[in-house]
């Protein structure tokens, strides 16, 4: 995997370069910085990973003024921003770019169909994620309490509970 997010790396820095020298090729920049982004972050390395989302963020803000169809991958962009955040425990920033994203998401949906999945993606980070989680944590804590320590089956059974991204 990190050589994969090495290669990811020159790719983005081709890509970047390409869009200096043809400003329509912006798209595929923010696509590799996406891709970075995720490689990074099953790396663990979330701040670097954030950095690497910010900035498809920012590009397809600007590509979305001219051209309302980016809305969609902007949208996926402040998804995968807000997963970075909270995994930095940055919640109510996260919360922001989800709520964003969802709002994006909602109004496509009404003439598009297909982003109903991405809907339903974000709305998982913004309301079953802050639900469930802090119930398995204190359900930990009370292990806790009581000077126990929960089984490997128990810990298995309580991370199952997490909703997948």
């Amino acid at each position: 995997m990190v050589k994969a997010a090495e290669s990811r790396r020159e790719e983005v820095e081709f890509r970047r370069n390409l869009a200096e020298i043809d400003p329509t090729t912006t798209k595929y920049l923010a696509n590799s910085l996406e891709n970075l982004g995720k490689d990074l972050s099953s790396l663990d390395r979330h701040e670097d990973a954030l950095r690497a989302d910010e900035e498809p963020v920012s590009l397809r803000r600007k590509l979305a003024e001219a051209n309302h169809t980016v809305k969609k991958d902007l949208a996926r962009s402040l998804h995968n921003l807000g997963v970075d955040l909270s995994n930095l425990g940055r919640h109510e920033d996260a919360l922001r770019a989800n709520e964003e994203s969802i709002s994006l998401l909602r109004k496509l949906a009404e003439t598009d169909h297909t982003v109903k999945k991405d809907l339903a993606s974000s709305l998982d980070i913004v309301v079953v994620r802050p639900t469930v989680i802090p119930v398995i944590m204190n359900i930990s804590r009370l292990f806790s309490s009581f000077g126990h320590t929960p089984s490997r089956a128990t810990t298995s059974w309580l991370h199952s509970l997490i909703p997948n991204e």
